[in-house]
């Protein structure tokens, strides 16, 4: 499927038949919950235009892997929230935040990099994410929120750059 316009809240929403999106150049933001329940849905493509994924737009899909491109600056909260097929994220390098819940639950994420633009990662990020080995942070890190790593049991790695971080808020039981 290709779409080459806004795409409005829920408007694919539970779509079964939907496997492939590949999003035009006049795409600026993709809406709440727009693909969110497309079991179905295991590829993305989307272009430099967007600048906007609204909350929850790709929950509960088989995505495998993720490159955002550099014009995205505001990922809603849990935007790919339950996906347990996702193994590789390349996050935009114009990111300032990471909102709650954004990878809650993606079982099979190993391994992420958080860009230098990034200053705060939200409550609940990446919960859940069993298989979440390896964790690069940001130089830029300011805030940590709570629960970030929780039940991330395989976690064996939290690279701390020399950063500005104020608040840090690991788990109980976190290997640290």
């Amino acid at each position: 499927m290709f779409i080459d316009r806004d795409v409005k809240d829920r408007e694919f929403r539970n779509c079964p038949d939907i496997k492939k999106v590949t999003f035009g150049p006049n795409v600026k933001q993709i809406g709440y919950c727009a693909f969110g329940g497309c079991e179905n849905l295991e590829e993305i493509t989307i272009s430099n235009s967007v600048l906007l994924i609204d909350s929850y737009a790709f929950m509960c899909t088989k995505i495998k892997n993720i490159v955002l491109p550099d014009s995205i600056v505001v990922l809603g909260n849990g935007v790919f929230q339950s996906c347990e097929e996702l193994e590789t994220v390349k996050l935009s390098n114009s990111l300032v935040e990471i909102h709650e819940q954004v990878f809650f639950g993606c079982s099979s994420l190993t391994s992420i990099t958080i860009p230098d633009s990034v200053k705060m990662i939200g409550h609940e990020t990446f919960r859940y994410c069993d298989s979440l080995v390896n964790v690069k942070l940001s130089n830029s890190l300011k805030e940590i929120s709570s629960n970030t790593f929780k039940f991330c049991e395989s976690l064996s790695s939290i690279l701390i750059p020399s950063s500005e971080l104020s608040e840090v808020n690991f788990e109980e039981g976190l290997k640290t």
